[in-house]
């Protein structure tokens, strides 16, 4: 009669169960035993092996090949660690509810697992040292929601070059004490830290640099992590959704991720919250980046860094608080969007790039350009300017430029500065060159006056009385205001004490605007 399989329940077994190299043709189910000894299955092939609410010291399964199941469930007991690297499951490798603990070494150590289906560390899952599937390959999904991790000041999940064809789920319920490395991991479907904890601090919480994910990552509401989260290199191929998430690293990173790759949309909103500095250096975002009500706190340095990265979409900051410095250098981004509420204190703008920015008007975004911690940078006025020319708002434009050139005066010395400050008087720069003839018209005005009823007793004819013409006030000014053309009328009449003074300055203020109206037709002075 053919054996359907071999199954013993509640057996204390004293000696030692040495299966290594063995064949078991049929289903092999100790369930509910304790061992005295180790479990020895090393190259041993099976149909499929539970040990579900066994106890055990030790289990040795290099190179185990099962066609079915391998199931270290309900209750599983091992208290000097699972041996499995190189192992083969055919079906699930179920640890759902299994304790493993070993004080000098890894609990579980399976570099180089192969399971074809489903490995699951769900409710109950307990391990007490180190979890090593470096190199594993799961055909299913991973799943460890619920699963406790501890190993502090090591490595409590190490999955370097893991690869998962389905979905891993490290959420509702699931900790972690101690890093959790994904280094080089991939994962086929999302991976979802919903809710999960990840704890160690001064160190990584979640280390996973070059992590590659081929749909969403989810890190939502409930998930917190003490500790780094590095993403170096990482790619997302779906959404990074970070909404309600909590990242606390005070004095270092809370999120590092320079080199990040998002396809789709990153979301650090409503209820997220990081204390300590969010790196986004180099990173590219292929849809937008919300951070809306999302809240950054590194008072001492950059909160959220985003030199270099670009963000195909919109990047919205509105009411997002920032409690440290913006880094925008060399950023680039469809649109921005925030709130003159909400502004960082202060700001890096150099290089940064938009297509189109709201949220306030053309006076309040020279507040914004004012934060900028470079004292005088040309080219975060001409972004601003050009964003509003294209728009249509020109007015705009030249009050963001003639801004510039006042900021850029201001930088020099004395005299640049009071240069500066009569070039913005009489011509805005060469932004609104028609003040000058409204100072020319002034001055005509004033000049009228003055020579034709205050000082006209100090003017005397330079020619003899039967060829002097009579003396006409506006002409006379008109003469003294126009440099190099001459009207001839003010070599008729000398001037003396207050109108010789007068005469002077007259001429001194023609020759100045006829120099800025130069300049400014020019275009010498819209250059940096």
């Amino acid at each position: 009669m053919a054996v359907r399989g071999v199954r013993l329940q509640g057996a204390h077994i004293t000696g030692d169960l040495n299966l290594e190299a063995s064949t078991l043709r049929c289903p092999l189910a100790l369930l509910d035993c304790s061992f005295d000894s180790a479990l020895n299955l090393n190259e041993a092939t099976a149909a499929s092996v539970r040990f579900s609410g066994s106890h055990v010291p030790t289990v040795h399964a290099r190179q185990l090949l099962t066609r079915g199941d391998l199931g270290l469930d309900k209750g599983f007991n091992v208290s000097a660690g699972v041996e499995l690297p190189g192992a083969h499951i055919g079906g699930d490798l179920d640890c759902t509810g299994g304790h493993f603990s070993n004080s000098d070494g890894p609990a579980i150590y399976a570099d180089g697992l192969s399971v074809d289906q489903d490995m699951d560390c769900m409710e109950g899952f307990e391990a007490n040292g180190e979890v090593r599937l470096i190199g594993a390959h799961i055909g299913g999904q991973f799943v460890c929601t619920g699963g406790h991790f501890s190993n502090p000041g090591g490595s409590a999940l190490t999955a370097e070059g893991l690869s998962v064809d389905q979905d891993m789920y490290c959420d509702e319920g699931f900790s972690a004490t101690g890093e959790v490395r994904l280094l080089g991991a991939h994962i086929g479907g999302v991976l979802d830290c919903t809710g999960g904890h990840f704890s160690n601090a001064d160190g990584f919480a979640l280390h996973a640099n070059g992590l590659s994910v081929d749909q969403n990552m989810y890190c939502r509401k409930g998930f917190s992590a003490i500790g780094e989260v590095r993403l170096l290199g990482a790619h997302i191929s779906g959404q990074l959704i970070c909404t309600g998430g909590q990242f606390s690293n005070p004095g270092g990173s809370a999120l590092n991720a320079d080199g990040l790759t998002v396809d789709q949309d990153m979301f650090c909103s409503e209820g997220f919250s990081a204390t300590g500095e969010v790196r986004l250096p180099g990173a590219h975002i292929g849809g937008m980046l919300y951070c809306e009500g999302g809240q950054f706190s590194n008072s001492d340095g950059s909160v959220l860094t985003l030199t270099r990265a670009i963000v195909s979409g919109p990047l919205r900051m509105r009411s997002a608080v920032l409690q440290g410095r913006l880094d925008l250098t060399a950023a680039k981004t469809s649109s921005y969007h925030d709130n003159q509420t909400f502004w960082p204190q202060k700001l890096r703008l150099d290089g940064f790039v938009y297509d189109a920015i709201e949220g306030a008007t053309a006076k309040e975004r020279l507040q914004w350009l004012r934060r900028n911690e470079k004292s005088y940078s040309p080219q975060i006025y001409d972004q601003l300017a050009s964003v509003y020319r294209r728009t249509g708002h020109d007015e705009d434009a030249r009050r963001i430029l003639i801004a510039k050139q006042r900021r850029r005066s201001a930088a020099g010395n004395l005299a640049g500065k009071m240069w500066g400050w009569l070039l913005y008087l009489t011509v805005g720069y060469g932004y609104r060159t028609w003040l000058a003839a409204l100072w020319l018209i002034g001055f005509l005005i004033l000049g009228t006056w003055l020579f034709g009823s205050v000082y006209r007793g100090e003017l005397t004819p330079a020619n003899k009385p039967d060829v002097q013409p009579p003396f006409q006030p506006f002409f006379y000014t008109l003469d003294l205001l126009l440099p190099v053309v001459s009207l001839h009328v003010r070599d008729a009449w000398i001037a003396h004490d207050a109108a010789q003074v007068s005469s002077v300055i007259f001429i001194i203020v023609g020759w100045i605007l006829a120099t800025a109206v130069v300049l400014s037709l020019t275009g010498l002075l819209k250059r940096d």
